[in-house]
Order: structure tokens, then sequence, then C-alpha cells
């Protein structure tokens, strides 16, 4: 069973092998696992010269993290 998959438009902070740590509204930060979203880089970065992305993330993790 698929589960439902949302992009979000987020701000890159941090990354590990593991994981990249985002903001999606400046003032919270949160680590996705990379083994659960797909990553888009846009090329555009914020007013802090922080790159900007776009994260494909399954709905389920979407919610448990606050991004839904």
């Amino acid at each position: 069973m698929r589960s439902d998959i949302a992009d979000y438009t987020v701000v890159f902070i941090h990354e590990t092998p593991a994981a990249v740590l985002v903001t999606d509204d400046g003032t919270r930060e949160v680590w996705l696992p990379k083994s659960k979203i797909e990553i888009e880089h846009t090329g555009n970065y914020d007013h802090r010269r922080r790159e900007v992305l776009v994260v494909s993330v399954p709905e389920w993790l979407a919610k448990d993290k606050g991004l839904a």
C-alpha cells in the first residue's frame, strides 16, 4: 500500500549521512530521514543565503514532524 506523498518547500540548515535538518517557517527546525524523502534542489536561496529545497514527504511523516 502506497502512502500519500506531499511536496514541501523548506530551507536547508544541516545534513548528516542519514538525515537533513530543515525549517519550513524559519522558527521550527525538523530532522527528516533521507531514507523516507526525496530532495529537489531548486537553485534558490533565502535572505540568509540558505538553500531552498522541495522535499517529497510521506503524509504520515509530514504529520509526525509538524509539516502538515
